[in-house]
């Protein structure tokens, strides 16, 4: 990508000549350079400043490496956590509260009425109130800020939001990048609205996979001064790019430019496909696919590595066969929505009625004679095996956590749903709210297929029941 395209060069031009306040999106399609562009935003405008936002820590490191002197870069957490950090000391960090975090304090309230005023906590923090609008909100907040509860991801996000020096930044930098900005929220959007840098957000429309964290696409959603878009995909060859947009129009109903490969002929020819990754929709499928490879010997399994931490994988799984023994001392807290169920009957009743695919799987794998204990002992050697020098071949991993990576050979493995079956309950269902629940969930599927199937350079192997006719 030495030589600029003509969408990259118009977007370079834009931001030398952008005020202080305005605002550019980027709809940029898989493959097509995200990083690039903003670190080339960057080189373009030495004499300015710049704040990268990174969608993680792992990018983050990643970025740092790659981008000039006048780029710090970021992610919005570790600002955040260093602030709240500055401001009410040392503190200890949770993932996130439970109804067990707080029922001593609420010694009163029933489970179900804890319930509600735990949702309703969690929904303000993720959103952009700046004000308590019940007491219960207002109890649970001056509860962590006096150490009497931990401090959860989301409350140090909120915390810096609510409290920060919102000058601080605007005096410091000229520019403001945010990428994977299809994947925001309520916090960042207002974040973002109320600096008065130039801010440049960079996202792929349809690789909006994390909904179920109440993202905003900023892409969409933005009123922006300027949108424009990056076509062209430096990743794939023409007949894979072909094939996911191919669902992407057939399922959505958003304009999509046609992605173009960029590829030479002589670049495809002269490979020599040396990876292969087993993507899966779900951690059962993961779960299913180490019990086919489990018998393989040693020289072939160090070919093999597993690119998640096998505890997110198996722990659904150990908590339903937790529950199927009555041993609800054992289920983790993650889990702890499988104690408010009084049989299977009624858990699969659940999960049949969100449509819920992680839970409909885990329990239906909860009922095969696997050995779920020396399955995990498997896993934790092959996510190992991930982090070793040594070359290997085979990668394992879910749509999830292949965004961002790529492999010369994609499998897409059988456990993605049925897109044809789906539509088709969607069109049926008269409910309304059921309704926009089971569309939104739907999108976040063909995202997710979008995202495994542009995983592939050279050669995509698709095993769901989603094809081409």
């Amino acid at each position: 990508m030495s030589k600029l395209t003509e969408e990259q060069q118009n977007i370079i031009e834009i931001s030398k000549n952008m005020n202080r306040g305005e605002i550019l999106t980027i709809n940029a399609c898989a493959g097509s350079g995200k990083t690039f562009i903003l670190n080339q935003i960057a080189s373009e405008n030495e004499e300015k400043s710049f704040l990268y936002l990174a969608f993680n820590k792992s990018i983050a490191e990643e970025m740092k490496a790659k981008v000039k002197n006048n780029v710090d870069v970021k992610t919005i957490h570790s600002l955040a956590f260093s602030f709240t950090k500055k401001m009410l000391g040392s503190i200890k960090i949770i993932n996130s509260y439970t109804i067990f975090d707080i029922s001593k304090f609420f010694p009163n309230e029933s489970a179900d009425e804890l319930f509600v005023i735990l949702s309703d906590f969690n929904d303000f923090l993720k959103s952009n109130k700046k004000t308590f609008e019940t007491e219960y909100i207002k109890i649970l907040w001056n509860l962590v800020v006096n150490k009497e509860l931990d401090v959860s991801h989301d409350f140090y996000l909120k915390y810096y939001f609510l409290y920060r020096n919102q000058k601080e930044l605007e005096q410091k930098y000229d520019f403001l990048l945010l990428d994977e900005a299809q994947d925001t929220n309520a916090i960042m959007i207002d974040f973002i609205l109320e600096n008065n840098c130039s801010k440049i957000l960079v996202g792929d429309t349809f690789q909006n996979i994390y909904g179920f964290n109440n993202t905003i696409n900023a892409i969409e959603e933005l009123n922006s001064n300027y949108k424009m878009k990056l076509s062209k995909n430096f990743r794939s060859k023409q007949e894979i790019l072909d094939y996911a947009d191919y669902f992407l129009l057939k399922y959505t109903n958003k304009n999509k430019s046609r992605m173009i490969s960029a590829i030479s002929p002589e670049n495809i020819e002269n490979n020599i496909k040396k990876t292969t990754a087993f993507i899966m929709r779900t951690n059962a499928g993961i779960i299913e696919f180490l019990n086919k490879i489990k018998e393989f010997d040693q020289e072939q399994l160090n070919e093999y590595c597993l690119i998640k931490n096998p505890k997110s994988i198996f722990n659904l799984i150990f908590d339903i066969l937790f529950f199927k023994s009555n041993n609800f001392l054992y289920i983790s807290k993650e889990n702890s929505f499988l104690k408010k169920f009084n049989s299977m009957i009624e858990l699969k009743n659940y999960a049949e009625e969100l449509v819920d695919k992680e839970l409909q799987k885990a329990i239906s794998l909860s009922e095969k004679k696997y050995d779920f204990s020396e399955l995990n002992k498997l896993a934790e050697k092959l996510y190992q095996n991930y982090f070793l020098s040594n070359e290997k071949k085979y990668f394992i991993t879910n749509a999830h956590i292949s965004k961002g990576l790529e492999w010369d050979i994609v499998e897409l493995y059988k456990d993605f749903p049925n897109f044809k079956e789906l539509k088709e309950n969607i069109d049926k269902e008269k409910n309304k709210e059921k309704k926009d629940y089971f569309k939104k969930s739907f999108e976040q599927e063909i995202n997710l297929f979008y995202v495994a199937i542009t995983r592939a350079k050279f050669e995509l192997i698709n095993h769901t029941q989603n094809q081409i006719k």
